[in-house]
């Protein structure tokens, strides 16, 4: 059991110190970032970042690589309560109630 630990207690120190080693002998980025004059995008080509768009949530929330089952889920079942009337509602608030 001791000499277990022992070799457990060795190699932390040594993982540790291997780790310590790699991060003090890592490459550092050059201050210029190896850019050349080509790969700077020129100011005339900027975006018009100061208009202003309608805001949409939903595009927002859920973008089209992000949609999945439980955004189609919600997407219908907001169409189905969106359609209720209070009397719809008050029939299954006392269903429930019943149950």
């Amino acid at each position: 059991m001791t000499k277990g630990l022992i070799i457990l207690g060795a190699f932390f120190i040594l993982s540790w110190c291997w780790i310590a080693y790699e991060i003090w002998t890592a490459p550092l980025m050059p201050d210029d970032f190896d850019l050349k004059e080509e790969d700077i995008w020129p100011v005339e080509e900027w975006p018009d970042l100061l208009e202003e768009e309608e805001y949409d949530a939903a595009v927002d929330r859920h973008k089209p690589e992000d949609w999945d089952e439980d955004h189609a889920l919600d997407l219908v079942m907001n169409d189905m309560v969106k359609d209720f009337t209070e009397k719809d509602i008050q029939n299954i608030t006392n269903a429930n109630k019943k149950d």
